[in-house]
């Protein structure tokens, strides 16, 4: 019985949970570029959310590479630790992270910015292991 169900889980949930995730990610990433059109620093924002949405479409048609896959997390993830001195030096009130869009203290930008990194990071590394079981099933 255990079989069964470890089957219908691998086979069937796991890749359709994994498709709609993906989905939900690229969309995701792509307003988060688009968005970015105000940011003093677009010109470093942009490329990497397109880049996040490119590696969703890749696996989306089975070409993702895992190495490229968690590359880009690992940039996503270092880049994140330069943010975090600032976060923590002026931490901002959560209600002003989630809340509304203005910036009302130091560390609210940064914050925000780390959290979309650690999106990108967490989604591209589990990418990256979906992508290595593709090719290892192959």
């Amino acid at each position: 019985m255990g079989s069964i169900f470890s089957r219908l889980d691998e086979n069937l949930l796991f890749p359709m949970t994994l498709k709609i995730c993906n989905a939900v990610f690229a969309i995701a990433f792509l307003l988060a570029a688009l968005v970015q059109y105000n940011d003093p620093d677009p010109y470093l924002w942009v490329p990497l959310y397109l880049t996040a949405l490119a590696c969703c479409i890749a696996f989306a048609r089975g070409k993702l590479h895992p190495l490229v896959a968690h590359l880009v997390a690992g940039i996503a993830c270092v880049w994140s630790l330069t943010l975090i001195p600032t976060v923590l030096s002026h931490p901002p009130r959560l209600a002003d992270v989630f809340g509304d869009v203005k910036m009302y203290a130091p560390g609210v930008e940064e914050a925000r910015e780390a959290g979309g990194l650690w999106l990108i990071a967490g989604w591209l590394f589990t990418l990256g292991r979906a992508a290595q079981r593709r090719r290892r099933a192959a």
